[in-house]
């Protein structure tokens, strides 16, 4: 009998120590933070904020920096903050300020022996925030009686772990949102009033809006999707019947190398902003002018990768990547269906733009400078134009390294869907890079993406596109 407990026992020991040695539960036991919106009505008052984390003591109030910096602030953004711990007492809260990008952050810290989970509770003051007219970075935010419209990033306190602020936005943290409304409140920009976002970088980039006024429907690329007008105004007729058929072969497309769309419909807002900024479920997009039809092609092809390129799936090592890869793969995606002219593709590709040379800057694509002062010193178009030419001799290089049998789309795609929800890093994509056909990645990385004195001439780049022009199935 002795013998026997024994064993129990031994065996009990050998468990316990074997469970130990595994740094993470598996995401199916991993306790959700959540968070709870109210929106009793489209006023300020009225709106309620309730966020429950586990384990968590510091946290950083918006408005955050998250790769796009955004709008100055003249004071904090949220009000009425109230913290309570697991037995229901509330917890005195102390605070400090911290730099986060380039912008200065609110920490709220809890006491060390806070009983968990937490429970936080506050309202928004968007007054606080200071749209400057001639700088559209990112779409203005409102909450009126008429409609709304809500970015995550201004919204949402998150917590804040050790080590750089990137780890967290593109690492495995499970959020579970609800969203209450009145049953006659239309709310747009999420799956459902109960879903999940599988990380914080996904959580800040929710799109929330109500009472839109509906431009068009569709469906493309597994999921139904819907244009919504924000800016109230009168467009011309049939244009939006018109893009919503665009933006269908290009969800489609896209669909086809990333994965379907499914599970949302997919929201596209036009907004008064210069290009797009991308969403968690849909996007906000600038007006179409007249005459820039082709322009907007672009750009609904841009934002609509950055589902998978940038949101499903993010990447911490390099700070350029995302928007060059978006814009490379955006234009040609374009160009293959027919809705940008491949000339002005050639052009812009192939042309040694004075502001777009990381040699006239002494400024690295892979500079942390870069990301976080890229949209504040005006330098984005290094990473957008001459960021996508480097995508382009990367292409260029795996479509020669695999006979033409895969392309840059491939390897971004298998990027996403192995680390769908989480981040890959800096060896990873050299390495997917170079299993491709891309044997000499590293090298363009040493001599492009790291060097602040890096030159690419102009007969360097029209060779390059010419190169891949000539490719069968080139576009």
């Amino acid at each position: 009998m002795k013998k026997r407990v024994l064993l129990i026992l031994t065996l009990l020991i050998f468990s316990l120590i074997g469970c130990s040695q595994f740094p993470m539960e598996p995401r199916s036991q991993v306790l959700h933070d959540i968070y709870t919106i109210a929106i009793n009505s489209l006023h300020p008052d009225s709106i309620f904020f309730s966020y429950t984390t586990y384990g968590n003591r510091f946290f950083i109030t918006p408005l955050h920096y998250f790769d796009n910096p955004t709008e100055e602030i003249e004071g904090a953004l949220i009000r009425d903050l109230s913290v309570t711990d697991a037995n229901g007492f509330n917890v005195d809260t102390t605070c400090i300020f911290e730099r986060i990008g380039p912008l200065t952050n609110r920490i709220i810290i809890l006491p060390e022996k806070t009983v968990s989970p937490v429970t936080i509770n506050y309202r928004l003051d968007l007054s606080s925030i200071r749209h400057d007219p001639e700088v559209k970075m990112m779409p203005e935010v409102h909450i009126h009686d008429s409609s709304l419209f809500l970015i995550g990033a201004y919204c949402f306190i998150v917590p804040k772990i050790s080590g750089q602020i990137t780890r967290l936005w593109r690492t495995y943290h499970s959020v579970r949102v609800n969203i209450t409304a009145p049953a006659e409140m239309k709310i747009y920009g999420i799956p459902s009033c109960s879903f999940t976002c599988e990380n914080i970088y996904q959580l800040l980039f929710l799109q929330l809006s109500a009472n839109s006024r509906i431009l068009a429907k569709g469906h493309g690329g597994g999921t139904d999707f819907i244009f919504l007008d924000y800016l109230n105004k009168t467009y011309r007729p049939g244009l939006f019947d018109s893009l919503s058929i665009v933006f269908s072969s290009i969800l489609d497309d896209i669909a086809s190398r990333y994965g379907s769309f499914s599970g949302m419909p997919y929201t596209v807002g036009i907004h008064d902003i210069w290009g797009g900024l991308e969403g968690s479920f849909g996007f906000a997009i600038g007006e179409p002018l007249e005459g820039e039809d082709s322009r907007f092609g672009e750009i609904l092809a841009h934002e609509a990768l950055h589902h998978f390129i940038g949101i499903r799936c993010g990447e911490y090592d390099d700070q350029w990547w995302k928007e060059s890869a978006a814009t490379w793969l955006g234009l040609e995606c374009a160009v293959r269906l027919g809705f940008y002219p491949k000339e002005c593709f050639r052009q812009r590709m192939t042309s040694r733009f004075a502001w777009a040379d990381t040699a006239r800057f002494r400024i690295s694509l892979s500079s942390e400078h870069l990301r976080l002062r890229m949209f504040v010193d005006t330098l984005y178009m290094l990473v957008y134009d001459r960021g996508a030419q480097v995508m382009m001799l990367l292409d260029v290089r795996i479509r020669m390294g695999s006979g033409n049998r895969s392309t840059l789309n491939d390897v971004m795609a298998d990027l996403c869907r192995r680390f769908s929800g989480n981040a890959f890093t800096r060896t990873d994509f050299i390495s997917t890079l170079e299993l491709y056909g891309a044997s000499d990645a590293s090298e363009i990385f040493s001599a492009l993406v790291d060097s602040p004195d890096s030159v690419m001439s102009e007969k360097e780049l029209i060779e390059t596109f010419s190169l891949l022009d000539s490719l069968e199935n080139a576009w």
